[in-house]
């Protein structure tokens, strides 16, 4: 037997006692399978995907998130900056102190306030002579002139000077600074603030 929503009931019809009509409960029956059939229809449509007021509170937050994360990766970049210059002044200055070592003369290190630039130089029969490249220093860095701009290492890579020789910068517009003191043995060693 066969009900017109498609399910199957002979098994079931073939339990019933005698004198109940099994086309009354075959309907029940098949109305009940249909309510199922279309209350899960409703859960799955529910389940497709999120609703408008979802998807704008998770954008509320990312950006809440974000604008209180602005002023932390604005400072995060201006550390990094004087990190930078701090890099590579250490690393020009031990370039200039064993260029000095190895060509067994004097070498120093030319810190250019006007271009903006770190060279390395040496002398020769011929003269003076640049040594590696030209470095730029980075942007929103400036270097205090009143400090040593030059710093020479003897062919024994010692600072020339008779005292250690220090070179100051910072961050424009910031209260960070560093200093990277050249002792008279020629150690090397950088310091935060001034």
């Amino acid at each position: 037997m066969r009900s017109d929503c498609g399910i199957k009931f002979a098994p079931l019809i073939k339990c019933l006692p005698v004198g109940i009509d099994s086309s009354a409960i075959s309907f029940q029956i098949c109305q009940l399978k249909m309510y199922q059939r279309g209350i899960n229809k409703n859960l799955m449509k529910d389940e497709k995907g999120f609703s408008i007021i979802e998807l704008i509170i998770v954008c509320l937050v990312i950006a809440i998130l974000m604008t209180a994360s602005i002023p932390t990766m604005q400072r995060s970049l201006q550390l990094y900056r004087l990190e930078t210059v701090s890099g590579l002044l250490s690393n020009r200055l031990t370039e200039a102190k064993l260029t000095a070592v190895k060509y067994n003369r004097a070498a120093w290190l030319q810190v250019n306030t006007t271009n903006r630039t770190l060279e390395v130089f040496t002398t020769d029969s011929s003269g003076t002579i640049r040594v590696g490249t030209v470095v730029p220093i980075p942007s929103g860095v400036s270097i205090n002139t009143t400090a040593a701009t030059q710093v020479t290492f003897t062919s024994l890579g010692r600072n020339q000077s008779a005292s250690s020789s220090v070179i100051k910068f910072s961050l424009s517009g910031t209260s960070n600074c560093k200093s990277i003191t050249i002792s008279a043995i020629g150690n090397i060693a950088i310091t935060t603030g001034c």
